[in-house]
C-alpha cells in the first residue's frame, strides 16, 4: 500500500491522515526544539557566515561532490582538525 493515503473512521466521518496527538507546536516551536537537541548533543549553529571569493569557489566544487554546502563544510573542518 506504498504511496496511497490511509483512512481511519471516526464515527461517521472518514478521516484522512493521523489522529490528533494534542495540541500541535507551531513551526517556531519545533525549530527551536530541533535547536535545543543540536546544542545539547555538542552541535552548534552557524549563521550568516561571509566566505572569501576563494573559499566560496571551494565550497562550490566541495558540495557539488558531497551533495550540500552543510555536508561540504562538515567534512572540511572534520578533515582539517584531524590533519593537525
Amino acid at each position: 500500500m506504498v504511496g496511497k493515503s490511509k483512512k481511519r473512521d471516526e464515527g461517521n466521518v472518514t478521516v484522512k491522515g493521523r489522529p490528533a496527538t494534542g495540541k500541535p507546536k507551531t513551526s517556531t516551536e519545533r525549530g527551536a526544539a530541533l535547536e535545543a537537541a543540536l546544542k545539547a548533543s555538542g552541535g552548534r549553529i552557524l549563521s550568516r557566515v561571509r566566505l572569501s571569493p576563494d573559499a566560496a569557489k571551494a565550497l562550490v566544487v566541495l558540495s557539488e561532490r558531497l551533495g550540500s554546502d552543510r555536508a561540504a563544510i562538515e567534512h572540511a573542518l572534520i578533515k582539517c582538525q584531524g590533519s593537525s
